[in-house]
């Protein structure tokens, strides 16, 4: 593997840890905001859905631009949207929605815009260069028959 195409395949290996324990703080925060809602894993779309009355709450992951992207949608319009990457990058956007609904969600959307990214989890618990032997270790082993 040339250099250049390790260094890319590094960055992608740590970002997606990021980027799937950030998706788990997400749907945290989203759960102690609104714990009367039940999260359901939608396998067609890859997110997790729940309901708010009348709309629907979508959580997803992006893993092109490693970002989680929460949405309220009422119909096929988004009402609202926030956007958390991996590298501290955050948006949010609201359309005009019940004033009730948008103090819900613009809670839930500064909880999430406060989360340290740099705390993130870059690679299995455990799992790091000094954890590594250098070579396998070797054991003797007898095999015997049965019989």
């Amino acid at each position: 593997m040339t250099d250049i195409i390790k260094q890319i395949n590094d960055v992608s290996v740590t970002n997606t840890y990021k980027v799937h324990d950030l998706l788990d703080r997400v749907l945290h925060i989203q759960y102690m905001n609104f714990p009367e809602n039940e999260i359901k894993f939608d396998q067609e779309r890859i997110a997790f859905v729940s309901q708010i009355g009348e709309n629907t709450i979508i959580v997803q992951r992006d893993m092109n631009t490693f970002t989680v992207v929460s949405r309220v949608v009422k119909d096929n319009d988004i009402l609202a949207e926030c956007v958390i990457s991996v590298d501290g990058g955050f948006n949010e956007k609201y359309v005009r929605m019940d004033p009730d609904l948008k103090k819900k969600v613009s809670v839930w959307f500064t909880e999430i815009g406060v989360i340290d990214v740099n705390t993130l989890i870059t690679s299995e618990p455990g799992e790091s260069e000094e954890n590594i032997p250098d070579e396998p270790e070797h054991v003797d082993a007898e095999v015997v028959a049965e019989g």
